[in-house]
C-alpha cells in the first residue's frame, strides 16, 4: 500500500514539475540557440509546405496596404513550387516559381506570360524577391542554403537578441530581433522551431509576412504541379 502511494505521489510530482522545467529550459535558450535550431529544421527537413500572406503597409497615408497571399511546397532534394498572388484595381497578378531537378521555370501573367527558364533556382527566387514582398526568398533560402546563396538570408542576421515572447492566435512565440540592412523581428513556434512571422521596416513601409508551415509531411503531387494558366 505504501509503495502504491509513493508511486502515485511521484507521478503527481512529475506532472507538476516537468512542465515547469520545460518552461524554464525554453526561457534559458539564447537567441543564437533558437536560431541555430531554426536553421537546422529548415536545412535538414525532407519536405516543407506553407501558406501565408505578405503585407506591405506603406507609411504614406494615401497609399493602401498591399496583401500578397502565397504558398510554398518543397520536397528534398529538388522539387519546389512557390506562388504568390496580388490583386490590382482592374486585374490580378500571379507569379510561379517551379523546379523539378535541373528544370527551373517561372511564369508571371502580367509581365512575362510566356514560361521562362532562368539559370537555376537562385535566379528564379531573386527575380521575385522584391515583387513578392520578399516572401519568395526568406524561407526558400533556409530550405536550400547551398543553392540560394545571394541576397541577405535570415542566417546572416547579426546582433541577435531575444525579445519578450508574444502570442499568435493565442499561442506564445519566441521573438528574435536581429539586423543586416534593416532590423527584423522573427516569430518562432517553440514546439517546432518553425517561423510563423517576419517583420521589418523599409524606408517606405512596414512589412509583415505570416506563415502557416509544416515540415516532414507528405506533399501531394498537385501541390507541386506547375499550372501556369
Amino acid at each position: 500500500m505504501r509503495v502504491s502511494v509513493l508511486r502515485v505521489t511521484l507521478v503527481f510530482m512529475a506532472c507538476i514539475l516537468l512542465p515547469d522545467r520545460t518552461a524554464r529550459a525554453q526561457q534559458e535558450l539564447s537567441a543564437e540557440d533558437i536560431f541555430e535550431r531554426v536553421r537546422r529544421v529548415y536545412a535538414e527537413c525532407s519536405s516543407y509546405r506553407d501558406s501565408g500572406t505578405a503585407i506591405t503597409d506603406f507609411f504614406k497615408p494615401m497609399m493602401s496596404a498591399v496583401t500578397r497571399p502565397f504558398t510554398t511546397a518543397f520536397v528534398r532534394p529538388s522539387r519546389f513550387r512557390f506562388e504568390f498572388r496580388e490583386k490590382h484595381l482592374l486585374s490580378s497578378s500571379r507569379f510561379i516559381i517551379w523546379q523539378n531537378g535541373p528544370d527551373v521555370q517561372t511564369w508571371w501573367n502580367l509581365h512575362h506570360p510566356n514560361v521562362r527558364h532562368p539559370d537555376g533556382i537562385q535566379a528564379a527566387v531573386s527575380g521575385a524577391t522584391g515583387i513578392s514582398g520578399t516572401s519568395s526568398f526568406q524561407i526558400p533560402a533556409l530550405l536550400l542554403p547551398d543553392k540560394i546563396k545571394g541576397g541577405r538570408p535570415l542566417t546572416v542576421l547579426t546582433d541577435l537578441h531575444r525579445m519578450d515572447d508574444a502570442p499568435i492566435n493565442g499561442a506564445a512565440m519566441y521573438r528574435i530581433r536581429g539586423s543586416h540592412t534593416v532590423e527584423m523581428t522573427i516569430w518562432i513556434e517553440p514546439a517546432t522551431f518553425l517561423i510563423r512571422r517576419i517583420e521589418f521596416d523599409t524606408p517606405q513601409a512596414h512589412q509583415t509576412i505570416d506563415y502557416s508551415p509544416a515540415v516532414n509531411v507528405e506533399i501531394p503531387p498537385q501541390q507541386l504541379a506547375f499550372r501556369p494558366r
